[in-house]
This record gives C-alpha cells, structure tokens and sequence, in this order.
C-alpha cells in the first residue's frame, strides 16, 4: 500500500478550511451567546473574546504568550532533552508484597485544563481518581 503525501496533505489542507468556513457564521452563536460546559470549549471562547476585546487584547495577548511560552519550555525539558519525567512516582512494599502505588503527571496541558475547569470540579476528579 502506498502513500501519496500529495493527496494526504490535499486532503487535511481542505478538512481544515472547510472546517474553518463552516465554523465562522456560527460563532457568534458559540462564543458570545452560549454557556459552554467543556474545558476545551471555555479555553477556545477566552482566546476569541482577547482577540474581539481591543482595550484588553494586549495585555491578555502577552499573557497567553507568556503562558504558551512556558507550557512549551517545560514540555522540551521533560520530552524533548529528557531533563526530568514528567511523571512522579513513589510506591511502597509492606510485607514483601506491592501495598501502595502514587503517581503525579505534571504535564503543563493537564494542569492548564485543571486551572480552566476550576478547583471544585479538579477536587472531585482527585477524588474520583483515590477512590
């Protein structure tokens, strides 16, 4: 089977624009109007509203460039020169058999998710998570 990378990049060049110009005379509807439940959906609305927004547009543009730009520093540390894991791990044996395993993932997106959905909702995920 071959494959023509011609074809696939025509293909996902014209997914993206025909997804681009479906979205755009619904989104007032989506981000002005609508209460959005979803972390990736709220993320996406706040980016739009900084760029719609001139009199904060500069500050909240630096902001997110500055938050980009520290996601991307932590993420070549961790993936791309293998600095430290992006994980912690700790388990403890009691009795020569395994009892008790923790793991903490620090990755810079889950913990932006875990900033947009809020304490509350993070909280009961932790706790979804021990039990």
């Amino acid at each position: 089977c071959e494959v023509d990378f011609y074809w696939i990049f025509g293909v996902a060049v014209l997914g993206g624009l025909l997804g681009v110009l479906c979205v755009i005379p619904i989104r007032r509807v989506l981000i002005v109007e609508a209460k959005l439940r979803y972390p990736e959906a709220i993320a996406t609305t706040e980016v739009m509203r900084v760029a719609e927004n001139s009199s904060e547009q500069k500050s909240q543009i630096i902001l997110i460039g500055i938050g980009a730009l520290v996601g991307f520093i932590i993420k070549l540390g961790q993936q791309g020169f293998q600095l430290w894991s992006p994980t912690f791990e700790a388990g403890w044996l009691i009795g020569g058999s395994f009892l008790f395993y923790f793991a903490l993932n620090c990755s810079p997106a889950l913990m932006s998710v875990g900033y947009i959905i809020g304490l509350p909702v993070s909280i009961v995920l932790l706790a979804g998570g021990i039990i």
